[in-house]
């Protein structure tokens, strides 16, 4: 229990977990900037082909790979983690679409990207292959430069949510105007209709 109270506390970045799953989000983000530094053919790929990884392989961090990885390489990957930190994640994200980035260029479709990631991970019994390849053959990057690209997703998702907000906004805006037009309509035809019935009146008083 309180390795997996550290695991979320004290490894994770806030909101991973939370409903809105914002903090996976943004580690996501953060795993495509990494991408387009050290792999920006499959990057561009994905771009084309409007892969986001979250929506595809969520688990990865949601599970921390448990769902995803045979359980002897998962439990590799876990203590790795705990070892060393949370870059570790990316290390071995980064490592596994290495691993397939010529099947992966291939891919056009996201069910077919998610299938084959799927595969691949399921088929990853050689823990120590993954690790030696993570450690070995992906790029090296510092902690800062996992900040970095941190920070920059922070003022994107800021901006986009100033964004959406003004859009929320000026919708909220022009349903009120149409409210307030549909009621002044709704007013003006009550009120001809008053005045129609008290006119029919007048002239019935009047002719008795």
């Amino acid at each position: 229990f309180w390795v997996m109270v550290c695991l979320l506390d004290d490894i994770c970045q806030p909101g991973v977990h939370a409903p809105d799953i914002r903090g996976t989000i943004s580690e996501y983000r953060v795993l495509h900037g990494l991408l387009a530094t050290r792999e920006p053919r499959l990057q561009r790929h994905f771009e084309k082909t409007e892969t986001d990884l979250v929506m595809i392989a969520s688990k990865w961090l949601l599970c921390f790979f448990t769902e995803s990885l045979p359980p002897e390489s998962a439990a590799r990957v876990l203590d790795a983690v705990f070892s060393e930190g949370f870059k570790v994640w990316f290390r071995v994200c980064l490592a596994m679409l290495k691993l397939n980035e010529s099947e992966l260029l291939k891919c056009d479709s996201l069910p077919d990207t998610m299938q084959l990631l799927q595969n691949s991970f399921r088929r990853m019994h050689d823990a120590d292959a993954l690790m030696r390849f993570a450690f070995k053959r992906v790029k090296r990057f510092s902690r800062s430069e996992i900040d970095t690209h941190r920070a920059t997703v922070r003022d994107v998702i800021a901006s986009e949510k100033e964004e959406r907000e003004k859009m929320d906004r000026e919708r909220r805006k022009i349903r009120d105007e149409r409210e307030a037009a549909k009621a002044a309509r709704e007013e003006e035809e009550r009120r001809a209709r008053e005045t129609e019935e008290d006119g029919g009146s007048t002239a019935s008083d009047l002719s008795d």
